[in-house]
């Protein structure tokens, strides 16, 4: 894979990838699921194995390598491929604990029920979302390439943004995009308009740590667990982006 910003992701479309679905022969147990939050056993395949047999072996791959998983709701999180190989990530094709003729145990989420469709993000060990575990439901394609590469656009162009761009990364890119780059359930924050350009700036620190109270029905959760600072350092980065805009292709 290329290091240069103009280069582009590699896309694995599980969608359209029957075979996936042929080998996914391997079982597992989760300690404690983030969606059931309880001991669940899937079906599907080691995310390591599902790389190496479409051409990404990890063992070969850049060490700055990153996965994005693309899903059918627009929720797109990242993670490293280093977190991917030493935490054991698994691709659920199938819920074991699931009533009998059902592929998927359905699960509360407000007032209604959902499914969590064909393809499910696990970490058989890992006890809660976040620090770089994300658990996506409904994964329609995984887009592979180098920080450069899949983030290009998205990065900051001066070191001292890099701490809030992390933490926009960690938190928010799932949801949010900068030029084209992240989640599509939230709105892009740099493009055409950086959110600066149209929120009352000092607003924007107390909308993040507690967007219900700006909102109301607010989707975006509140982030007052990153403090005041963590939540100073993402806006900061926000803010610098404004001064470099890439508009994304249609």
């Amino acid at each position: 894979m290329s290091n240069s910003t103009t280069a582009k992701p590699e896309v694995i479309q599980l969608d359209k990838t029957k075979d996936i679905l042929a080998s996914a022969d391997e079982t597992v147990v989760v300690t404690l699921d983030a969606v059931y939050q309880t001991r669940k056993r899937y079906r599907g395949i080691t995310l390591s194995r599902l790389l190496k047999s479409n051409g990404h072996d990890p063992v070969i791959m850049p060490p700055d390598t990153v996965v994005q998983f693309v899903c059918k709701d627009g929720y797109n999180p990242v993670t490293t491929l280093a977190v991917v190989m030493r935490d054991k990530a698994f691709l659920a094709t199938g819920d074991l604990d699931a009533p009998p003729g059902q592929t998927w145990t359905q699960f509360k989420s407000g007032a209604s029920l959902n499914d969590l469709e064909q393809f499910y993000l696990v970490w058989p060990h890992v006890m809660a979302a976040g620090d770089g575990h994300p658990w996506p439901y409904g994964i329609i394609a995984l887009r592979v390439g180098t920080a450069n590469t899949l983030l290009g656009p998205a990065l900051p162009k001066l070191a001292r943004f890099q701490q809030g761009f992390n933490l926009f990364r960690a938190n928010c890119i799932m949801c949010h995009s900068v030029n084209g780059v992240g989640g599509t359930i939230g709105v892009d924050l740099n493009v055409p308009r950086n959110v600066f350009e149209y929120w009352q700036a000092d607003k924007l620190p107390a909308m993040v740590a507690n967007p219900a109270a700006f909102r109301r029905n607010a989707k975006m959760p509140s982030f007052e667990g990153l403090g005041t600072q963590g939540i100073s350092n993402v806006l900061a980065y926000v803010k610098h982006m404004k001064a470099h805009k890439i508009q994304p292709p249609p």
